[in-house]
């Protein structure tokens, strides 16, 4: 018993080490008066100092965060998995789906809009050089929605999952699709900023895009004077590949170094200089298995990425491996990961919510029955669609809800969370908004 104790301990020892030696003064925020503790910040507030340390008061919620988060499940009836969701407003979550439908959420009053998904537009005869448009034989859905930085503009998956499709909000009106460029399912696409956005497909291309001001102002005057929405049609500025790259599941963009990271399934990360568009490093993650999400911290100069069974911690500006962590639960895999302040989620296949915090190694832990056990989160029963196959192959186990997706609104102390059950054959949904 005692050595597996101190073994236990010495794991979490070494993981907090490799997270805080290297790079300590800049992740830790070393020098920095914004990371100052609570006791100084409330002496300073009280010798007078104006000047109001918000990052204290937030990674101190954010830590506290997790213990007393308490889940309010909504029904939105009988849609089939959740990949993508993002926060549109103060009460409003869109949700992309395994079913290839985009909804709007109210949470206030769990009330749903139907988005229509942009068609592909025909081929104008002067675009020969074009490749001929190509629908697969199956749907993949919506794998990522991206709000741009003034929150004007919305992309995410249309009609045809290869191709890209641009809303206005808040309203939704169609903007744009971008077509004609990938072969196969596009996985995940994000902002540079409020005109240029980047792709990645499983046909391990990745594209850059343009969305003027002006083909936004265009087809809004047009629709102002017409019944039936417009939208036009864009193509790709830009297209890239790597010889290393296979299928590329997720992308992050760094606004401080202007560098793009593209996550491919066969293991490895890649590092591109957009300014030039040329690829900056490629690097072997330590686990290979199932690497689907990745997030970034700007302030910690780190991307997590999700796998199998770990966390793998790369420093955002080479991308070397510094840590990783096991997920504590075996075979389902690490669906979704977001950082907030100095602590990441975790959403495993599972349906388990759990807090890695980067300045103590370790997940945040509570203690239950005299024993410290990391804090988890488990998602509730949801829907699922008990049908032939249900009965014939899944009856006899039980079937959590996989956290595909998860993202705290902007005051951070909000939750939504989202998802279905992880086997592909099975058809299910969980929504739920932890506060």
């Amino acid at each position: 018993m005692h050595s597996n104790e101190d073994a236990i301990h010495a794991s979490r020892k070494a993981a907090a080490t490799a997270l805080t030696e290297r790079h300590r003064g800049e992740w830790m925020g070393a020098g920095d008066p914004e990371s100052a503790s609570v006791f100084h910040h409330i002496r300073s507030r009280t010798i007078g100092h104006a000047k109001q340390r918000k990052k204290v008061i937030c990674n101190l919620t954010t830590r506290r965060l997790p213990h007393v988060l308490s889940e309010r499940e909504v029904h939105v009836g009988e849609i089939n998995k959740i990949f993508a969701s993002e926060w549109i407003s103060d009460h409003q979550v869109v949700l992309g789906t395994k079913c290839n439908r985009l909804i709007a959420l109210d949470l206030d009053l769990n009330h749903q809009v139907s988005i229509p998904m942009l068609r592909s537009l025909p081929m104008l005869r002067s675009l020969p050089s074009r490749k001929p448009e190509t629908f697969p034989v199956n749907n993949s859905g919506i794998h990522s929605i991206a709000i741009n930085p003034s929150n004007t503009l919305l992309a995410t998956g249309a009609d045809n999952p290869n191709n890209i499709g641009i809303y206005r909000l808040p309203t939704f009106d169609p903007v744009c699709v971008g077509q004609n460029c990938h072969t196969d399912w596009m996985f995940s696409v994000v902002w540079l900023d409020d005109q240029y956005l980047v792709a990645g497909s499983r046909d391990s291309q990745i594209s850059v895009w343009s969305v003027s001001q002006d083909l936004c102002d265009r087809v809004q005057d047009i629709n102002e004077t017409t019944l039936v929405p417009s939208y036009e049609s864009i193509f790709p500025v830009l297209l890239r590949s790597s010889e290393k790259s296979e299928k590329v599941r997720a992308l992050e963009y760094s606004q401080h170094t202007k560098e793009l990271a593209s996550l491919s399934a066969n293991g490895f990360i890649h590092l591109w200089d957009l300014r030039g568009f040329r690829k900056l490093h490629s690097r072997r993650l330590p686990y290979c298995e199932e690497n689907v999400c990745i997030s970034l911290s700007e302030d910690h100069s780190l991307y997590a990425v999700g796998s199998q069974s770990h966390v793998t911690f790369l420093d955002s500006r080479n991308g070397r491996c510094v840590a990783s962590v096991h997920s504590k639960e075996r075979g389902s895999g690490v669906r979704s990961v977001s950082f907030m302040d100095g602590v990441l989620t975790v959403g495993t296949g599972q349906g388990a919510l759990m807090f890695f915090d980067l300045r103590a190694g370790h997940f945040i832990e509570s203690d239950i029955d005299g024993k410290t056990v990391p804090v988890k989160l488990y998602t509730g029963k949801g829907y699922l669609q008990r049908d032939s196959l249900f009965h014939q192959f899944f009856s006899e186990s039980s079937h959590p809800n996989a956290v595909y997706t998860h993202r705290y609104d902007k005051s951070g102390t909000r939750l939504f969370v989202a998802g279905g059950p992880l086997p592909s054959g099975l058809s299910g949904n969980y929504v739920g908004l932890w506060q």
